[in-house]
């Protein structure tokens, strides 16, 4: 099934990159010398590409990639505990999967990847601002669990063209802020 990015998200897509909040990735800024973990959706029209971006990122910093992967629908949505997708303990049993990567692979950076359009959130009526909320929201909940963890937040968007964004946090509660209805997390 084909989705299309609704007009509502096109223009906030539009909006973000402009204030800089979508920002292209710098590989050399995520340390992953030791590998990474990915949380990300299991879409198979989308996850081929960012497995490969992701590759060609750590090939700055590894002679072969080291990626170790979670992926189910919309999972990276699911870390934030008031997410529609968090159904029957899903966020509770990936924060528990997420704490084992650093003992038993000795990886700690994470990517969280949320892509747009995608099903699981459609069906969820999540629109592309609830969806960075959401990964953002599960972000910060990591980092608090799992202090000694550095993780960055994507957004690999297929709009005509595919292309993964770096989601820039201090930028995004900037905007957030400028938008005077919405919580900033």
């Amino acid at each position: 099934m084909a989705l299309h990015l609704s007009q509502e998200d096109q223009q906030l897509f539009e909006e973000l990159k402009k204030f800089g909040v979508l920002q292209h990735v710098d590989g050399h800024r995520l340390d992953q010398s030791q590998g990474v973990f990915i949380v990300m959706c299991s879409d198979g029209d989308q996850s081929p590409d960012i497995i490969t971006f992701h590759s060609n990122l750590m090939n700055q910093q590894r002679d072969v990639p080291r990626l170790h992967l979670f992926a189910d629908h919309g999972l990276a949505l699911c870390l934030a505990p008031d997410s529609p997708l968090s159904r029957n303990y899903r966020g509770q049993n990936l924060f528990e999967s997420i704490g084992d990567v650093p003992t038993l692979k000795g990886i700690k950076t994470g990517a969280l990847y949320i892509h747009a359009p995608c099903a699981a959130a459609t069906r969820a009526e999540l629109n592309l601002l609830e969806q960075i909320r959401l990964v953002k929201a599960g972000k910060a909940l990591i980092l608090k669990q799992f202090p000694g963890l550095q993780i960055a937040c994507f957004l690999h968007i297929d709009n005509g063209g595919k292309h993964s964004y770096f989601i820039e946090g201090s930028l995004w509660r900037e905007w957030l802020k400028r938008q005077s209805s919405l919580p900033v997390l």
